[in-house]
């Protein structure tokens, strides 16, 4: 063993090289071993400096050169902090020719990190402002350089016009509700805004609709007055006949003199379609983690998010609620993702990703996978070569499915190119039927080589089959044709399944970006449905075509819409068409914008305004009527949906599902649960009361009844007193000897022995040789008086026996011996 002493006080800070070589007597050298150390000999301290050069002025998350005075605009930056200690407290103040505008702190900058930062501002007078933000304006943090804390920068700021100039801009109008249905009534907003310094008085609005002989006015209002530097908000009433595109055109006039006559007839189309938009879902996922993929599975659904380079996956369930999985989807992913639902509501995964090799360095592949509803991921396959991250990178992939069939596409950037060191980038194709391994893959290249691209491009291309090994391609790649001028273009291409280099190209986009693709393939024809972004934010736009197989337009259409602020497009195939989702920023911020392209009638219809937010994605299970779509908004990221009403219909949807549409709670069964508790409680207490009330009543009635229903029994009285008059008549001793007494134990009920005993009675009579005659006063019917109580008394004629009747009564039987008597 052997050591040494270094004093690295006396050396410069930074990186110094230690090698050590061992030399024998003889002068035999060995080998040079090497270590690199890093000197610093300032005490560890934070150190807080901006890393650009230059503020980002924007409108929105638009970047812009100029603005009009009492606009407000955001001020960005980037804050990196390259001193060996963290940072606590760090105030952020943002300064006006030395006046202070806004401040901003954030709690804690680690070590190498880098924070974005965000400061408002409101410019209240015109010409050039000298704008400087301050990192720690009054140096509560002690840095090993306190130099690099200000950046500063002039900025224009232009004077409102003296005079009424009345203007209606882009993204100005919406409608109400976001997707007009035919034959219903909607509501359709303009904002008016002034952009001059007086105020204008006494607007006319009109409001015209494009029919075959041309502009015709549907609707009027007035408008007392707007504000100079302000706006207004005007409003038409409108009951379109028909689904599809409808033309508007808004035209504000008036007895004033405005600067511009030109911006005040603003010329649109509105989307009329059946279609149903929820209410906004509130997403939360922990600190940290970013949404990348929503994933529609028709009652359930997957949500893969990022925290740093970890993939983590969620259920979706039917009632939009969040349910993390057990299992990480990948530990090590690089930045490409892709997702395809089959209908089995199976989605298929293609993402890079990352892994420590035998030997300890870094390596990056193309990973596959599959998904169900509940998690459940298959083996992974490695589809590509590994590759050293410092010799090159896989990005800008995309997939496509067709049955069973898979294809997957991207660019492979090669900085060592085979060992020539010239860096080349091409386009490969993978392609497989059922995979099951990686081995089931057939591998292409490079069908489009050395492509003019940084690798530092966000855009993912796009890969579709079309007639049978045919395939399409839509990819980004510098050009200087025709100006002169290097800018990024979008490109077209098609070729077989197993053809290298394919010679068919074509220049499509000019300073594009945000390409998709779709290809229909009818009775071995192809139609092409393409959407992009052409020009700079501030000015972009967004383009969209029906084009053949040689991305030519079918029958001109080909058309642009403004779309200023455009950062994402996303296509979903419906069965009316391609619904078309993109953003854009309006007057009053960012804004989601929904259109729908008819291929079979041939017609664009974009767009409607959904809401105030940013695109992020959308999904559709192949076997729903439901379109998911994830944006962020002011309260975080939402979740929405939008129902097809016309698909709807053509599919078996439960009672229960059909009751939540109508009542705009399909996304949302907590309050629909909340609602159906209700009215069952509801419900439950009005049975309650009508069982309630109705025995209330049959009590009653069965008291009642009970008072009027006979007894059926011979009343016994108490206290017998035998009153005999002068009149009633006399028994003598022989008719004393006639009376036969009937024991207990006789039979009542025997009516053939009664029947007898009357016989002897009467045969009897008639050998009493003396009798006596009495007078009987006969009464007519009229004459007799019949008791008017409830218990009536009545006197058998059979037994003699009395008991009560009920009133009404029309006829009884004698409870004693139950012979039939007629009243």
């Amino acid at each position: 063993d052997w050591s040494f002493s270094w004093d690295s006080s006396t050396v410069t800070d930074g990186t110094h090289r230690i090698s050590v070589r061992m030399i024998s007597g003889n002068g035999v050298m060995s080998e040079e071993v090497r270590k690199q150390i890093v000197v610093d000999n300032i005490p560890p301290s934070p150190d807080l400096m901006f890393r650009s050069s230059a503020l980002s002025f924007e409108e929105f998350g638009v970047p812009i050169s100029e603005v009009y005075v009492n606009t407000f605009l955001e001020i960005r930056g980037s804050i990196r902090n390259v001193g060996d200690m963290s940072a606590n407290e760090v105030g952020i103040i943002l300064e006006e020719d030395g006046s202070r505008r806004d401040e901003y702190i954030i709690p804690r900058i680690e070590s190498g990190e880098i924070v974005e930062i965000t400061l408002y501002w409101n410019p209240a007078t015109s010409g050039d402002r000298q704008i400087e933000i301050i990192i720690d304006p009054v140096n509560t943090i002690s840095e090993s350089d306190e130099t690099n804390n200000i950046l500063s920068e002039n900025f224009p700021v232009i004077a409102r016009p003296e005079g009424i100039d009345l203007a209606i801009r882009d993204s100005a109008i919406k409608t109400m509700p976001e997707i007009p249905r035919p034959n219903e009534q909607f509501v359709v907003e303009v904002r008016v805004d002034n952009l001059g310094s007086y105020d204008a008085y006494d607007i006319d609005a009109f409001l015209e609709i494009k029919t075959e002989k041309g502009w015709q006015q549907v609707a009027s209002t007035d408008v007392d007055r707007i504000y100079g530097q302000g706006s207004k908000q005007v409003s038409f009433l409108y009951i379109p006949n028909m689904s599809g595109i409808l033309e508007i055109r808004i035209d504000i006039s008036g007895q004033f003199a405005d600067l511009d006559w030109s911006n005040n007839i603003f010329e649109t189309t509105v989307l009329i379609d059946k279609s149903t938009l929820t209410a906004p879902r509130n997403l939360n996922f922990k600190v940290g983690e970013l949404p990348l993929e929503v994933i529609d599975m028709e009652d359930s659904g997957i949500i893969i998010t990022q925290r740093d380079s970890t993939l983590y996956l969620y259920k979706l369930t039917q009632s939009k609620n969040l349910v993390q999985c057990n299992n990480i989807m990948e530990e090590m992913w690089s930045g490409e993702i892709q997702v395809e639902i089959d209908e089995d509501n199976i989605a298929h995964l293609s993402w890079t990703r990352r892994y420590l090799d035998n030997n300890g360095y870094y390596k990056q592949t193309l990973t596959y996978s599959t998904i169900d509803s509940a998690c459940q991921m298959t083996p992974i396959q490695d589809l590509m070569p590994p590759i050293l991250l410092s010799d090159g990178k896989y990005w800008g992939i995309d997939m496509d499915k067709r049955g069973t069939e898979i294809i997957i596409s991207g660019y492979h950037q090669d900085i060592f190119a085979g060992g020539s060191f010239q860096e080349s980038t091409d386009i490969f194709l993978l392609h497989s039927d059922l995979p099951i391994s990686s081995s089931d893959w057939t591998l292409n290249t490079n069908i489009i080589t050395d492509i003019d691209i940084s690798s530092s491009s966000p855009d993912n291309l796009e890969i579709e089959f079309g007639v049978k090994d045919e395939i399409h391609l839509l990819y980004q790649e510098n050009r200087d044709d025709t100006t002169g001028i290097e800018r990024l273009g979008l490109w077209y291409a098609h070729g077989e399944l197993d053809e290298t280099n394919w010679a068919f190209k074509k220049a499509i986009g000019d300073q594009a970006a945000l390409a998709e693709m779709i290809v229909i393939v009818e009775d071995e024809n192809e139609k092409i449905i393409s959407c992009w972004r052409e020009g700079s934010l501030d000015e972009a736009k967004i383009v969209c075509i029906i084009a053949d197989s040689s991305f030519r337009a079918i029958n001109d259409q080909m058309k642009d819409f403004p779309a200023r602020g455009l950062r994402n497009i996303d296509f979903i195939e419906a069965e009316r068409g391609i619904q078309v989702y993109f953003d854009g920023v309006g007057p009053t911020g960012p804004q989601l914008q929904y259109g729908l392209i008819n291929f079979e009638e041939g017609w664009l219809g974009i767009s409607d305004r959904l809401g105030n937010g940013k695109l992020h994605t959308s999904t559709k299970s192949p076997s729903s009527i439901e379109t998911l779509i994830l944006h962020t908004s002011n309260n975080g990221w939402q979740l929405r949906s939008l129902i097809d009403d016309e698909a709807s219909k053509n599919n078996d949807i439960s009672a229960l599902d059909w009751v939540k549409i109508q009542l705009g709670l399909s996304n949302n069964d907590q309050e629909f649960r909340i609602l159906i508790i209700g009215v069952s409680v509801t419900v439950l207490i009005l049975c309650a009361i009508i069982i309630v009330t109705m025995s209330t009543q049959g009590m009653k009635w069965m008291n009642e009844r009970r008072r009027r229903r006979a007894r059926g029994s011979v009343k016994l009285e108490d206290d017998v007193i035998d009153i005999v008059g002068e009149e009633d008549i006399m028994i003598t001793s022989a008719e004393l000897d006639m009376i036969e007494l009937i024991s207990e134990d006789d039979s009542a009920n025997n009516k053939e022995s009664r029947r007898l005993r009357r016989s002897s009675r009467a045969e009897t009579d008639q050998n009493i040789e003396e009798f006596e005659v009495f007078p009987v006063e006969i009464m007519e019917e009229k004459q007799i008086k019949k008791p008017l109580g409830i218990d009536n008394q009545i006197i058998c004629p059979f037994c003699n026996s009395r008991f009560g009747i009920s009133i009404g009564v029309s006829s009884t039987k004698c409870p004693v011996c139950e012979e039939r008597i007629d009243l």
